[in-house]
């Protein structure tokens, strides 16, 4: 299912890069999450929010994990929804030892309905070579249905649950109670 556009995608790339705000205007208006870690690693979030949403433009022609469908299921974890989750070619090509490549995307859809018509947002993980290394390197970003930013950064309720993974931070078991 698509219900984001190329003009959100040009909004939301114009937002990160326009002539009029500074970086740090642009940084300040995106909820990096309540993350304690503030240390400066270099990154913009905006800036990798922003590049997260262009690479993930055909998310849903990615691969399924495996064992999972393209049918919402209940999420135990991700506030109630019915979700439907793709791998970029990076992580569903990694055979879960050690660390997940760099590269490696993971999009969550995030439904209010069991039949899939009703979406609230899109979860996406990104392993970002140098960025949270107390996170394992994983830059997590939230999309409304618009394709604006909501959440982007190090966010704490997204490592927080995803630290109990079996593999590097990576749900890879079939969506039960997820």
């Amino acid at each position: 299912m698509r219900a984001f556009s190329l003009s959100s995608l040009l909004f939301l790339t114009l937002a990160a890069c326009g002539a009029e705000s500074t970086d740090k205007d642009t940084a300040a208006a995106i909820d990096t999450g309540d993350s304690a870690d503030t240390t400066d690693t270099g990154f913009d979030d905006a800036v990798l929010a922003a590049d997260l949403w262009a690479s993930i433009a055909d998310y849903d022609t990615w691969s399924l994990p495996a064992g999972w469908t393209d049918t919402p299921v209940l999420s135990g974890n991700h506030m109630g929804a019915y979700v439907v989750t793709y791998l970029n070619d990076t992580l569903a090509g990694w055979d879960e030892s050690g660390a997940a490549p760099a590269g490696s995307i993971a999009v969550k859809e995030n439904f209010g309905d069991e039949a899939g018509t009703s979406l609230m947002n899109l979860t996406v993980m990104q392993k970002v070579t140098g960025y949270d290394a107390d996170h394992a390197d994983w830059f997590w970003a939230q999309y409304n249905p618009d394709g604006s930013v909501a959440m982007a950064g190090k966010v704490d309720m997204c490592s927080g649950c995803h630290a109990s993974a079996a593999h590097d931070y990576v749900y890879t078991d079939p969506p039960t109670g997820m």
